[in-house]
């Protein structure tokens, strides 16, 4: 097993956008090969390359040269990647009012207080040594020093590794949803109080 203290954590930018590719087709290939392609959502070139440019945020973990994890923190709004908009429309628990300071989906305090945790990965070799709780507190921080007070994320209920992480990040379902062309998703939520102020 390697030794996580010689790891990096760095912030990605347009020259690691190949790297990103890379690990995101390991993972493929992997679910592919289980039968679970439903587990995880393939995300196009152009789509690394937008989380790599502000307001989003992307990091990674490298093993020497080799990327062996990332994690994106994805402003989206505006877009249908902005969870803060599902969360409204879908307000099973009446929690919206304590969560977000408005019911307006055009009100774009809603949007702009919320973050999407777009997406973590981990090779497949480097699972079990605790690398994406480390990603998610890592985003965690960014979104606080940004200003976000919520951070959302989507997950397969079938993934039991991711949820059981994001749990132990303090993130709570909130529904279950149907996402990405009919893919079942859980959606979970977590409260961060960012305080920088736009």
């Amino acid at each position: 097993m390697a030794n996580t203290n010689n790891f990096k954590i760095k912030s990605l930018y347009q020259n690691d956008v190949d790297k990103m590719v890379e690990l995101q087709q390991i993972i493929l290939d992997e679910v592919k090969e289980k039968g679970k392609e439903g587990l995880f959502r393939e995300n196009t070139r152009g789509m690394f390359e937008l989380c790599v440019q502000s307001p989003n945020h992307s990091v990674g973990i490298f093993d020497g040269d080799k990327m062996i994890a990332l994690g994106i923190l994805f402003d989206g709004l505006g877009t249908d990647e902005d969870l803060s908009t599902d969360l409204v429309k879908h307000d099973v628990r009446g929690k919206v009012s304590r969560r977000y300071k408005s019911t307006d989906l055009k009100d774009k305090t809603i949007q702009h207080i919320s973050a999407n945790m777009k997406l973590t990965l981990v090779h497949p070799d480097y699972r079990g040594m605790g690398l994406q709780i480390i990603l998610l507190n890592k985003l965690e921080a960014l979104a606080k020093f940004f200003g976000y007070t919520h951070l959302c994320c989507t997950i397969s209920p079938d993934n039991a590794p991711s949820i059981s992480n994001v749990e132990k990040c303090g993130y709570e379902f909130d529904h279950k949803a149907l996402k990405y062309g009919g893919l079942t998703r859980n959606i979970y939520v977590k409260e961060i109080n960012g305080s920088y102020m736009y």
